[in-house]
């Protein structure tokens, strides 16, 4: 069984490659699996239940894309049937697809350039969104009241640490505010 697959397959590639086979793309390479016709969303007119592999030809001015769509083996005869399509391609459909390939090879090498990076931390605290509350009366006085103290400490702390760095000359403020 196994070389009457073989024997197959040489036919098939005997007959592709005597028709001229045209590789997709370096990274695909001439036969495209499943695996890279799901990967890079090639070719979809072409159904991927059944698919195998699929390779380009030329062939009397025209490219042709040849697929291998199911393998089924006889259980009486022991032959293993396949079914074969073909369909003719236009040549910006090939340049479309080849265009895909180099969009999501670029994409993933820049995620890998990304991914070598080192990371930087954040300056800034990331806040929680939370539903902001309004308080009214002496509640709202007295918060007002101490988020203005609490300004004015951090920037003195500030102005200190400026001043014993030698960055700031010896001053005085006074504040007039209420």
């Amino acid at each position: 069984m196994r070389y009457l697959f073989t024997a197959v397959f040489l036919i098939v590639s005997a007959f592709i490659s005597a028709q001229g086979v045209y590789p997709l793309h370096p990274s695909v390479g001439d036969t495209i699996d499943l695996n890279e016709k799901l990967d890079y969303s090639l070719f979809p007119k072409v159904d991927n239940n059944n698919f195998i592999y699929a390779v380009i030809g030329f062939n009397n001015d025209n490219f042709e894309l040849y697929t291998l769509l199911e393998e089924i083996v006889d259980e009486e005869t022991g032959l293993v049937l396949s079914y074969r399509d073909s369909l003719i391609l236009k040549q910006e459909q090939i340049i479309e697809e080849q265009q895909k390939i180099q969009k999501i090879n670029e994409y993933f090498h820049y995620l890998a350039e990304e991914a070598k990076k080192p990371k930087q931390k954040e300056s800034f605290p990331v806040l929680e969104r939370k539903i902001p509350v309004r308080f009214e009366g002496p509640i709202a006085e007295r918060m007002k009241k101490e988020a203005r103290m609490k300004t004015r400490l951090a920037e003195d702390e500030r102005m200190m640490n400026d001043f014993k760095m030698g960055m700031r000359p010896r001053e005085m403020r006074l504040d007039f505010r209420r």
